[in-house]
């Protein structure tokens, strides 16, 4: 009875010993599981903590930088105080509907990489101009409102130079120089004339070599010919707004003078013109050089 009784006590001792080894085994499978279960949740919670301690405008660049790290056009559209401004004879993006086709070309890696290591608390006011990160090399925006775009991306600054190439193209041989390109174009209301700037010398108004010169063809004179007055322009940025100003003339008397405000980037402003004798104020539009050259390649338009 006795051997009998000991070899009962050593199976339960032993049955003991495996099944709290058991109990050990699977409490640590699971510590893992729980910790990454809580690392998570405090990762979440400080997430959340930071982004309840964002400014207003912290929040709407996180929010704008988002949507191009993720590829939401519809997002970013949405955040913008059009018009955009591209450089000519690219065209300014007027509303949402333009800014979703433009957003692939604009969001490459390069720019999302930048983005991807940017926080708000990067953004910096700078005076009335709005907030900047990076020395204003991507964007401007307003605090709530994106209102510039100054990156370019390759995409973009290969359309650019087609356009300028077959901008180019078109133009009278006389029109022609060694080192040019397209700066702007304008439509007069009330003459139906356009105006179109070219850049000599240089290819970007930032270099200290550019000169400007407009060509004026007024309504019923061949796109392809030579244009009807040859004016020589004082191109220049005034005041802290960087108004944009036009001062047009020839020897002859013959002037057209008008300024585009930064801020409010319409169309419909006025110019004073004279062009002969005649000296008076007209309403003038931007408007692009292809756009006319393609829909009137006729001597007379209509």
């Amino acid at each position: 009875m006795t051997r009998r009784a000991n070899t009962l006590l050593y199976i339960a001792a032993l049955s003991f010993c495996i099944l709290i080894s058991a109990c050990k085994d699977r409490s640590s499978s699971q510590m893992p599981a729980m910790e990454t279960q809580k690392n998570s949740i405090s990762q979440d919670s400080l997430q959340k903590g930071k982004e309840e301690k964002l400014s207003k405008e912290e929040k709407h660049f996180q929010e704008l930088m988002n949507s191009v790290i993720h590829d939401d056009a519809a997002t970013f559209a949405h955040l913008i105080s059009y018009p955009i401004m591209r450089s000519y004879p690219m065209k300014w993006i007027e509303d949402s509907v333009e800014m979703m086709k433009f957003f692939p070309i604009m969001a490459d890696d390069s720019l999302k990489n930048v983005l991807k290591r940017t926080s708000p608390s990067d953004w910096g006011q700078i005076g009335w101009r709005g907030y900047t990160f990076d020395n204003s090399e991507y964007f401007w925006d307003e605090g709530n409102q994106l209102s510039g775009i100054n990156y370019k991306s390759k995409q973009e600054l290969a359309i650019r130079e087609a356009l300028i190439k077959r901008d180019l193209s078109t133009i009278h041989p006389s029109l022609k120089a060694k080192v040019m390109a397209p700066f702007s174009c304008f439509h007069d209301i009330q003459n139906d004339a356009i105006y179109r700037v070219d850049i000599l010398d240089a290819l970007d108004y930032t270099d200290e070599n550019a000169k400007y010169r407009m060509a004026v063809y007024l309504k019923d004179t061949d796109l392809t010919g030579k244009p009807d007055y040859l004016l020589y322009v004082d191109y220049h940025l005034e005041g802290s707004a960087g108004v944009r100003v036009y001062e047009c003339s020839d020897h002859q008397g013959n002037s057209i003078s008008f300024y585009l405000d930064f801020y409010e980037q319409t169309n419909n402003f006025e110019a004073e013109v004279k062009l002969g004798k005649k000296k008076a104020k007209h309403i003038i539009d931007r408007t692009y050089w292809l756009d006319y050259f393609d829909s009137h390649q006729v001597k007379k338009r209509k």
